[in-house]
């Protein structure tokens, strides 16, 4: 289940973009100052670079997780094995949905 959710996260991620492309002006807030005000303004396809963050990350997540079994831990049993792939997995997740709620937190600030 979980491996199924990993590979889906970006995908999901990508899904959400390009469906709220067509609702974004073309400048949208990029960054904002300690004191709220907007600081950077870009274009609503940079929105793109960041959802892509999320497939880069999982993508790293099991390059670690192979590198984490071939050289530190070859000869560990299979339930402590399992343990640290559900732990990569979760991670890849968790990276995937805060990319979500940083993408919505843009398109709340452009509904302002």
């Amino acid at each position: 289940m979980r491996k199924k959710l990993f590979i889906l996260s970006p995908i999901i991620v990508l899904i959400l973009t390009s469906g709220i492309m067509p609702f974004l002006p073309r400048a949208i807030p990029m960054h904002n100052s300690m004191w709220g005000e907007v600081d950077r303004w870009g274009s609503k396809y940079e929105l793109f670079i960041i959802a892509g963050l999320s497939i880069v990350f999982n993508l790293l997540m099991e390059l670690l997780y192979y590198i984490n079994i071939k050289i530190r831990d070859y000869n560990v049993e299979g339930n402590k094995r399992e343990k640290q792939k559900n732990f990569f997995y979760t991670c890849g997740i968790v990276f995937s949905f805060l990319i979500v709620l940083v993408i919505f937190s843009i398109v709340l600030e452009v509904k302002k």
